[in-house]
């Protein structure tokens, strides 16, 4: 009955799911304006059918809208998303082909410095963009669908 309703595959079903369902987030309390420097989040991928996810949102504006980098372990990479009114559109990936072990703990890290964002993955060097403007909003954790990831060691410097 669920495929008839949703589609077979699970991304048709995922789709028609709400944008606050599909990529959970926590935002950080003590920090209300990130605009400048870097931010490093320990994380543990744990358990996730559809998705084994772990990431860094960054630029969270009033409206909702914000930037993500994130380490998916059932793709084996790093990619920088934009979500706007609810919609999330690619920008670009960092690296293919980056294995971690589950339940092991890994270190993202994401620098921005003006326009110029760098993202590596336990200390490697994965990603640059220009971003279209400087960022300006609020921060926090990222996850997708059913992923189980733990996170720790949240650090911010500015």
């Amino acid at each position: 009955m669920l495929g008839a309703i949703y589609g077979s595959r699970h991304e048709e079903f995922i789709d028609n799911v709400k944008a606050f369902a599909y990529f959970p987030y926590a935002v950080a309390k003590d920090i209300g304006d990130f605009h400048d420097g870097e931010i490093s989040i320990r994380f543990k991928l744990v358990a996730g059918q559809l998705d084994q996810c772990a990431g860094i949102l960054f630029n969270l504006q009033p409206n909702g809208d914000y930037l993500a980098v994130r380490f998916n372990g059932k793709e084996d990479n790093v990619v920088l998303w934009t979500f706007n009114k609810g919609k999330r559109s690619f920008v670009k990936r960092g690296s293919e082909n980056v294995p971690l072990q589950m339940n092991t703990w890994h270190t993202l890290q994401v620098s921005v410095h003006s326009t110029n964002l760098q993202a590596a993955l336990d200390g490697k060097h994965l990603l640059d963009y220009t971003l279209a403007a400087p960022v300006s909003g609020r921060i926090g954790v990222w996850s997708k669908t059913d992923s189980v990831s733990y996170f720790d060691d949240y650090t911010v410097t500015q």
